[in-house]
């Protein structure tokens, strides 16, 4: 097979994959601020087209990826083996931690009637351990696309995946995440002021 071909599927899978992890948590996002039951069931279309996404994308990205450290790479370059230990780490987060506790709101609040949430699924709502595994599932893709594209040494390699993680993870704390939230408000405010909007 070509490696053309073979890289374009992986980073085709790449793509996918962020996708997919960026719809779970604009789902898991939004859930938090709805305040209805019926709004929660809405979302779950958006949460399972991310996890079938991301999960044809994670396949798709380690076929691929393989396959070519099996024909071109080999195993022994640094970064080779640091991208597949971060992937193998991250692999089992989004099923064994962030899936299950999602898919629990979800099918608690298809049991609700309309009106507002109770607090049993408000609890869950509420729950960091989905953001947080989110989070880092994204800092350590992040920083396995960095080193596919730098090609560092093992340490540097090891340190970067590590440093992507700790960004992702610092992402969940709650004050960062206000920080975060109000930049992203006031570019958002920045970018209505612009004369674009005003026509």
């Amino acid at each position: 097979m070509s490696y053309h071909l073979v890289l374009f599927l992986h980073l085709a899978g790449a793509v996918a994959t962020f996708a997919g992890v960026g719809a779970i948590f604009l789902a898991l996002l939004t859930v938090r601020r709805v305040q209805r039951a019926e709004e929660v069931r809405s979302l779950a279309s958006i949460y399972e087209m991310g996890a079938a996404l991301g999960l044809v994308g994670i396949l798709m990205v380690a076929a691929s990826g393989l396959y070519m450290a099996l024909t071109v790479w080999g195993f022994s370059p640094g970064w080779v083996q640091v991208a597949i230990g971060a992937f193998a780490l991250l692999a089992p987060v989004a099923p064994l931690i962030v899936g299950p506790r999602i898919e629990l709101l979800m099918r608690a609040a298809r049991a609700l009637e309309d009106g507002p949430v109770s607090p049993a699924p408000t609890a869950r709502v509420t729950d960091p351990l989905p953001k947080l595994g989110l989070l880092m599932i994204m800092g350590d893709l992040s920083g396995i696309v960095f080193i596919m594209t730098v090609k560092p040494s093992l340490t540097s390699s090891i340190l970067a995946v590590a440093a992507f993680v700790a960004l992702g993870a610092a992402l969940a704390l709650p004050a960062v995440g206000r920080v975060a939230s109000g930049a992203v408000d006031t570019l958002a405010r920045l970018e209505r002021s612009s004369p674009l909007y005003r026509r």
